[in-house]
């Protein structure tokens, strides 16, 4: 009597098509998001402390290339692709992402201002960058939109517990799209500001500086 068959393994051709159709859709998901917030997105480029507008849309619809045929895959690639899977299973409510072009250690987000907070109806962009040392060295997070905060500087650099000393090999790019969000409800903590003179109007003039930070949100994130 014969045994069962087993299960046919996956081929490597049908892992390749699978993987390029999840790349696909997270990042139509994420073009028809900055679509909607947006008759014309625009991208916010800081140079030297600037802000400028070039109009131009971001387009995520770019076809996704493979790498080569034998090509070593590193643990950083292996782990990305399993978290692209899990963020469009998992969305992280206010905001979306998606990996730059084809290469998956480079990623766009795009951030929603929380309702209720200073930076309400603003529309944040933000750079990912990560290596292949991912999850064991975090990865470096860029604010491309100016955004009045006393943890984001004028160069978009991000102050953030999550993204020094306590970082874990556990954590991930959707914890840190959470982290992210909550830092955006989290002004109030001066502890180890990054710009001490936003820190400082928080403590003596609070609605001062929520004054100006409706000011920057409308000026450069609408």
């Amino acid at each position: 009597m014969s045994s069962p068959s087993s299960p046919r393994p996956e081929t490597s051709k049908n892992a390749l098509r699978r993987d390029r159709e999840g790349l696909s859709q997270l990042r139509n998901s994420m073009n028809n998001f900055v679509r909607e917030r947006s008759p014309i997105a625009r991208r916010s480029i800081i140079s030297n402390g600037e802000v400028r507008w070039d109009g131009s849309f971001i387009d995520f619809s770019a076809s996704i290339s493979a790498p080569p045929s034998g090509a070593p895959e590193s643990l950083a690639i292996r782990r990305l692709m399993y978290e692209i899977e899990k963020l469009r299973e998992f969305p992280v409510v206010g905001c979306t992402a998606s990996p730059r072009d084809d290469n998956l250690l480079q990623w766009f987000a795009v951030i929603e201002g929380p309702k209720g907070t200073v930076y309400e109806d603003g529309t944040f962009f933000v750079d990912i960058f990560l290596t292949h040392e991912y999850p064991f060295v975090a990865p470096k997070v860029v604010f491309l939109t100016r955004i009045y905060h006393p943890n984001i500087n004028s160069q978009g650099k991000v102050c953030m517990d999550r993204l020094t000393t306590g970082w874990t090999s556990c954590m991930s790019i959707s914890t840190v799209l959470q982290s992210l969000i909550s830092l955006l409800y989290d002004w109030p903590n001066c502890i180890d500001a990054l710009v001490p003179s936003i820190a400082e109007q928080i403590r003596e003039n609070p609605e001062e500086f929520k004054r100006m930070a409706r000011i920057w949100t409308h000026r450069y994130a609408k």
